[in-house]
Parts: C-alpha cells; sequence; structure tokens
C-alpha cells in the first residue's frame, strides 16, 4: 500500500544543545562503541563498515526490527540545518512526534574511530545506527506510517529532486543573493561579485558525481521536470495518498523547503502549479522543527 497517516502528528522534540558538550562527546563515543556480539561481526562476514554500521544504500545487519514508535528509543540525529538529506528526516521525526536530539558533525566525527561512517546524515535510535537518508527513509516509514516506502518516490526525490534543485540553485546567478545571506553574508555580496562565488565549481561536482549514477537512476533530469511530474501524480488530491501528507509528501517537502526563499524555488513551485499543496504541506507540518536552526 501507499503510505498514508490518518491524524495530525505535532512535533516534540528536546534540543540537544541544552546537554553539556562533555555529555554529547562521551555518549557519540560510547555509542561507537557499544553493540550486541552480532553487531560486532568483521566487515568481511556482515558486509558493514569497520564501526558495525551501514555503508551507503546497504541495509543494516542485522536487521532492525523496528515495528512501533516505542522502538525509536533515545533518537540522535547527526544533523547539519542546511543540509536537505537531514530536513527530510528532521520533518519525518517532528510530524510523528518522535522526540529527538541533535549532533553536530563535528561531535559526531570525533566519537567515530577510523573506518567508520563520517557523512551525514546519520540516526541513532533502539541502540542502533543507521547511516544514508534513503536507508534510514526506507526503516522510518513502516513505524511512522505504517506501510512500506515507495521505493520509487524516494529515489527520485533522493537522487533527483534533490540534486537537481541543488545544481540549479547554484548554477543561476539570480539566486546568488539570496543564497549568501543563508550563510550569514549580506545580499549585496551575491548582487555585485556572484562572479567571485565558489558555488559553480560545487554544481559541477554535483553532476559529475550524480553522472557516475545514471545507469541505476537514469540521467539528472531538471527540478521542474520532477516537480511537475509530482503534481501529475497528487491529480485531484489534497496530498500524495489523499486527505493527509503522506511519506512522499513529507519527503518532497522538506527537501526543498530549505530553499524556499530562493527565487528558483519560488518559480519552481509555481510553474509546476504546486503552490495550493505547498501552503496545505505548511500548515500540516510542525511550528517546531529541532535542528533547523532557527
Amino acid at each position: 500500500p501507499t503510505c498514508n497517516n490518518s491524524t495530525r502528528h505535532l512535533a516534540s522534540a528536546t534540543d540537544f544543545r541544552s546537554d553539556p558538550r562533555a555529555s554529547r562527546l562521551r555518549w557519540v563515543r560510547t555509542a561507537h562503541r557499544t553493540g550486541s556480539a552480532s553487531e560486532r561481526l568483521p566487515r568481511k562476514q556482515r558486509g558493514m563498515l569497520s564501526d558495525g554500521s551501514n555503508p551507503e544504500g546497504v541495509d543494516p545487519v542485522p536487521a532492525l526490527g523496528w515495528k512501533t514508535k516505542a522502538d525509536l528509543s533515545d533518537v540522535k540525529l547527526v544533523n547539519s540545518s542546511f543540509s536537505p538529506p537531514c530536513a527530510k528526516l528532521r520533518y519525518h521525526l517532528s510530524y510523528h512526534n518522535v522526540p529527538y536530539t541533535v549532533v553536530t558533525p563535528a561531535e559526531f566525527k570525533k566519537g567515530n574511530g577510523e573506518g567508520g561512517y563520517t557523512k551525514i546524515p546519520v540516526l541513532f535510535a533502539g541502540g542502533r545506527q543507521v547511516n544514508d537518508s534513503y536507508v534510514i527513509t526506507k526503516f522510518l516509514t513502516p513505524v511512522l506510517y505504517g506501510c512500506e516506502v515507495n521505493e520509487e518516490w524516494e529515489r527520485k526525490i533522493t537522487f533527483g529532486l534533490q540534486l537537481a534543485v541543488e545544481v540549479e540553485v547554484f548554477e543561476q546567478k539570480e539566486n546568488y543573493p539570496v543564497l549568501v545571506t543563508m550563510a550569514g553574508y549580506p545580499s549585496l555580496l551575491g548582487r555585485l561579485f556572484w562572479f567571485a562565488l565558489p558555488v559553480k565549481g560545487y554544481a559541477r561536482r554535483i553532476r559529475a558525481s550524480r553522472a557516475k549514477k545514471d545507469g541505476e537512476f537514469g540521467p539528472l533530469k531538471t527540478a521542474k521536470e520532477y516537480a511537475s511530474e509530482f503534481r501529475r501524480a497528487l491529480g485531484e488530491a489534497a496530498f500524495f495518498s489523499g486527505e493527509h501528507p503522506s511519506s512522499v509528501d513529507v519527503s518532497f517537502f522538506a527537501t526543498i523547503v530549505m530553499w524556499e526563499a530562493i527565487p528558483l524555488v519560488k518559480r519552481l513551485l509555481k510553474e509546476s502549479d504546486l503552490q495550493g499543496w505547498w501552503g496545505r504541506m505548511k500548515a500540516a507540518m510542525p511550528n517546531v522543527v529541532v535542528g533547523n536552526g532557527k
């Protein structure tokens, strides 16, 4: 079945910044050292990383066994407020009232041993570490929404929409005045010195990296193509699966919400006829999402 949920959920999470720094680092180190005997099996036997966690695109071993929200205990998210994959997980957790705390990438890396996972996001829950936003969403969806993840759309969002929006934001100079303000600089910098910004280099690297996966996901489309396809999938429904936001709605929304003020995204929502859906999603999402940096 396609994921759907029947009630609106309110966010309730504890900001990790209230914890002493020493406690945070002590927790990260402990989390990397602990685990059952099966979790500490050699990498060659399990296909896992040296820290026992999963590589990108690989399901955790042993199986997580998450069945209900009760299994999502002591949830911690290695998070950056300006990361779309992190935002996706923040909104899934917050929308379903799952308390979580945030750990900075620097704190996570300090507690990580050699050969362990170093990218973000990372989710710790129920004594397990899970890496890669796609894999994390795949296992969170049945717990939070009551059915299996829509793999077709989660792949389009993770390996299509997200990257298309990023490269187009970085390639189009009309976005730069707003983009630099997101980094704490005056918009004048983006208007007058756009040619000196390194963002086009970021776009080239993203495109080059994504091109290596064309055989698996197909060539990268434009952001408008992904948005228009999503609009067609909505049809006359309020949300992807009907009357309430589904996992697909939340993933799509959270992937681009941090870019909302960027001219590209404003134009994207208008030209794809998604402004009505966007307004409904903003009304349905929690007002406070821990880790958003606001």
